[in-house]
């Protein structure tokens, strides 16, 4: 009780925390690096102009979760073209709506699909598959045959039909 320590074992010297975070980046250990960056940013510290410091980590960790988020939202648009293609709306829907979330901007220059040009693509084909999709018809009790009242064999009696009620002016 006496001593705290740190569950994600992070350095008490800020400048092995910044070296150690340069090693998780560079192993692609994206959420370590920040963790150990963050931690040493926490400290009271001077560094100099060109040694390397939490702020210039975190600046290439930023970078290299945007690939990452990039390539993980390309891929999950390939899924949903996959789905769409294969009448899954609801998955292509939802890989749509997640790649969305990983990459909301695409520039001029980005090549591809693009989430909103791939929704509108699902909704269209959504419904022509609703208006192509047969009908089946809903018995009520008006047009079942059970629900008529029977007449005796060979009775000429008519069954009553009712008659909606007049509107006077």
């Amino acid at each position: 009780p006496g001593t705290a320590v740190a569950s994600s074992n992070v350095p008490a010297d800020p400048r092995v925390a910044v070296k150690e975070a340069r090693v998780a980046l560079d192993q692609g250990n994206l959420d370590r690096a920040e963790e150990l960056c963050n931690s040493a940013r926490l400290a009271k510290l001077s560094w100099g102009l060109f040694e390397d410091n939490p702020d210039k980590v975190l600046t290439e960790v930023r970078k290299n979760r945007e690939v990452v988020n990039s390539k993980k939202a390309a891929d999950l648009l390939v899924a949903a073209r996959r789905n769409l293609e294969a009448g899954n709306f609801d998955a292509a829907d939802k890989c749509c709506a997640q790649s969305k979330m990983l990459k909301k901007d695409y520039s001029l220059f980005d090549r591809g699909e693009r989430p909103d040009s791939l929704l509108n693509a699902i909704q269209a084909k959504r419904t022509v598959a609703q208006r192509n999709k047969p009908q089946t018809p809903v018995q009520t009790p008006a047009t079942s045959l059970a629900s008529k009242p029977a007449t005796a064999p060979g009775s000429n009696m008519v069954p009553p039909v009712s008659v909606p009620p007049q509107m006077t002016p």
